[in-house]
């Protein structure tokens, strides 16, 4: 455990100096890694504590993570001259603006959906279900009242669960640009809010306040925002977290233990990566998936595409997908822990080559987060700043698993780069 901490260390005093600000990327990668590694190393609960081998994959996949990083930033010459390139000449400049056009397609067919999921779930809550049933509902793979057909489960894969993540990082890039259209943030609140109770989750509600602060410290200290204007950012934070309270107790109970659920959801992962690996290196040794376990949701609407014409799974590909994702939402016992589904985004990358994955994975994973927060241009450009925040996402909640294994959000993130258009200032 001493050399990824001590690496974790090293690397977030490094960025913070050669980066500047303790927001960038790469030092608050390693922060949020630090504790998670300081804190796995308690065993509360019952929880094993990870042995080296675990450590060492981690040590690997967090250094990789480093030199992708610090790989990206050396490249800065090549980057400046493709942002020229975009710039169409010298003399002229562009922004980015929403392409309203495609935001209410997107949005307009994620509120029909949304609204009749939502008189479902409201009759279901009537009839005595609880949050967490409908939660169980909204996941499942089978079809069920939620999931009422393939044409319904398709809508909600293709469009609007996409929409809805990506709203979430909208909204507040919009409103610290200074649009403050009522209709826009009044249906992106009750779009999110829908969402939520249709399918139970609570992520959206702590990402929402973490773009909202993060968008302040990068971004709305520069534009020096009006008193009025921090107190609303307040108010939204304040009100993401009661929300999240709120959520939290619908679906554990009243007698919820917050200290043991968050013990739960951001330190456990480790233990519960070494228990994957165990099962999957005894039980499917020697398979690799090259790739697809962490990047399937950017594949997955080519093979549905596919499918539709005929094509099957081969076999070797609907195992890498169902230990991916599927078999890891069973529900293991480590101590007394019941744990599923988080496995930190480096059981993706293990799952696709081995330590050779993990490697490669993280230096991946590292180098685009780099690229476009650099891209992203200080939080002044739109599109790549939505990029960016997407990417952040899932490198703050790096914990859980490597997003893009699910298809929501790949395709959620090859949206962003269509819903802001260039034009000329």
């Amino acid at each position: 455990m001493i050399a990824p901490l001590l690496l974790c260390v090293f690397a977030a005093c490094f960025s913070r100096i050669v980066y500047g600000k303790l927001y960038n990327p790469s030092t608050l990668f390693f922060i949020i890694w630090i504790v998670l590694l300081a804190f796995s190393r308690l065993g509360l609960f019952g929880v094993p504590i990870p042995n080296s081998d675990t450590y060492f994959l981690l040590f690997i996949g967090l250094f990789s993570f480093f030199v992708g990083f610090t790989a990206a930033n050396i490249k800065k010459n090549v980057n400046v001259g493709i942002s020229s390139f975009y710039k169409c000449g010298n003399d002229e400049k562009y922004s980015y603006v929403l392409n309203f056009k495609i935001i209410i397609i997107l949005y307009s067919i994620t509120f029909v959906y949304l609204a009749y999921q939502a008189i479902v779930v409201i009759g279901l809550l009537q009839a005595g279900l609880t949050l967490s049933a409908i939660r169980e509902l909204f996941t499942s793979s089978e079809l069920n009242l939620l999931r009422q057909s393939n044409y319904m489960v398709a809508i909600q894969n293709f469009i609007a669960t996409p929409t809805v993540y990506l709203s979430i990082a909208i909204l507040p890039i919009e409103w610290f640009k200074g649009n403050r259209n009522k209709i826009f943030i009044g249906s992106t609140v009750l779009m999110i809010i829908a969402w939520v109770l249709t399918s139970g989750g609570r992520s959206v509600i702590l990402w929402l306040a973490i773009y909202v602060v993060y968008l302040y410290k990068w971004k709305g200290i520069k534009i020096k925002l009006k008193k009025k204007s921090r107190k609303k950012i307040i108010l939204v934070v304040l009100s993401c977290a009661i929300a999240l309270a709120f959520t939290t107790i619908s679906r554990k109970g009243e007698d919820v233990d917050f200290f043991f659920q968050m013990y739960q959801y951001f330190v456990v992962p480790i233990a519960h990566l070494e228990y994957r690996i165990n099962e999957l290196n005894t039980l499917y040794g020697g398979i690799n998936g090259y790739g697809m376990a962490s990047f399937y949701g950017f594949f997955y609407p080519f093979m549905f595409v596919l499918t539709l014409m005929g094509w099957r799974y081969p076999i070797w590909l609907s195992t890498i997908r169902d230990l991916s994702f599927t078999n890891l939402e069973n529900v293991v016992l480590l101590g007394g822990v019941r744990m599923n589904a988080f496995v930190t985004t480096f059981f993706q990358f293990y799952l696709d080559g081995g330590m050779l994955g993990v490697f490669i994975g993280g230096a991946l994973f590292g180098f685009f987060v780099m690229y476009f927060y650099r891209k992203a241009k200080g939080g002044t450009d739109d599109k790549y700043t939505l990029i960016y925040l997407l990417l952040l996402q899932k490198l703050i909640f790096s914990f859980v698993r490597f997003y893009f294994t699910q298809p929501v959000q790949g395709i959620s993130f090859l949206m962003a780069f269509f819903v802001y258009k260039r034009v000329k200032c």
